[in-house]
């Protein structure tokens, strides 16, 4: 088997799949696994060239993971609470919409009950 089959054959393995009807999204997501692909066959070079045990070369699921891992973990989460912001201004306050002035003002008197033993 050749370069191109057995480089094809390698990126249907785990090829990363989404059902999208916009082409420059396929085509980016091809190119993603094409250098991932590649780039796990310049591994193995390496490691052939190294002379790596064959024990400790990744296979190319691993080498996916590890990849993605390491994107995910590359940048620090954003901030999830606004109020630590690093101006030191004190959150909004937003209070509570006050009931209209015919409902305030008409004598019933909108106070709980309760129905005692």
């Amino acid at each position: 088997m050749g370069g191109v089959d057995h480089f094809d054959q390698m990126m249907e393995y785990y090829r990363t799949w989404l059902k999208t009807r916009k082409w420059p999204l396929k085509v980016i997501l091809h190119l993603l696994d094409l250098s991932v692909t590649n780039s796990w066959f310049e591994y193995l070079e390496d490691c052939k060239i190294n002379k790596v045990p064959k024990k400790k070369i990744k296979d190319l699921l691993q080498f996916r993971l590890e990849i993605g891992d390491c994107l995910t973990m590359a940048t620090p989460p954003p901030p999830t609470c606004k109020d630590t912001e690093e101006d030191g201004e004190p959150p909004i306050k937003i209070k509570p919409p006050a009931p209209g002035d015919d409902v305030r003002l008409d004598g019933y008197h909108h106070w709980p009950s309760s129905n005692g033993p």
